[in-house]
C-alpha cells in the first residue's frame, strides 16, 4: 500500500487539531441530536467516540503555546462532523480553514 492510498482510504484516522472548547461543544451538540439520517450513518458512533476521547483524554499539541487537542477522525467521521458544523459556532470556520 502506498502513502497516498493509506491516507485516502476511509478507514484510516487522520489527526485534526482543534480548540478544546470547540471539541467539547461539538460533542455536546452531537449527543443532543435527535435520530436522523445523519445519526444513523455507520460512522456516527465513531465520531462520538473520537470526540469523547479527545474530551476525556486530550492529547495536547506538542508546542506548549498552542492550545489545541488532537481529534483523530476517519474521512467518513470528518464528513459527518462537517454536516453538523453549522450547529456549533466557529466549527464550520475551523473546518474550512483546515482544508
Amino acid at each position: 500500500m502506498n502513502f497516498t492510498t493509506a491516507f485516502a482510504a476511509p478507514e484510516y484516522a487522520l489527526s485534526h487539531w482543534l480548540p478544546p472548547g470547540l471539541v467539547h461543544a461539538a460533542l455536546g451538540t452531537c449527543r443532543g441530536l435527535r435520530p436522523s439520517p445523519t445519526t444513523a450513518h455507520p460512522a456516527w458512533n465513531g465520531l462520538l467516540a473520537a470526540l469523547g476521547l479527545a474530551t476525556a483524554r486530550p492529547r495536547k499539541h506538542p508546542l506548549p503555546q498552542v492550545h489545541l487537542v488532537e481529534v483523530r477522525l476517519t474521512t467518513a467521521e470528518h464528513a459527518l462532523l462537517a454536516t453538523v458544523a453549522g450547529l456549533v459556532p466557529e466549527l464550520a470556520h475551523v473546518l474550512r480553514e483546515e482544508q
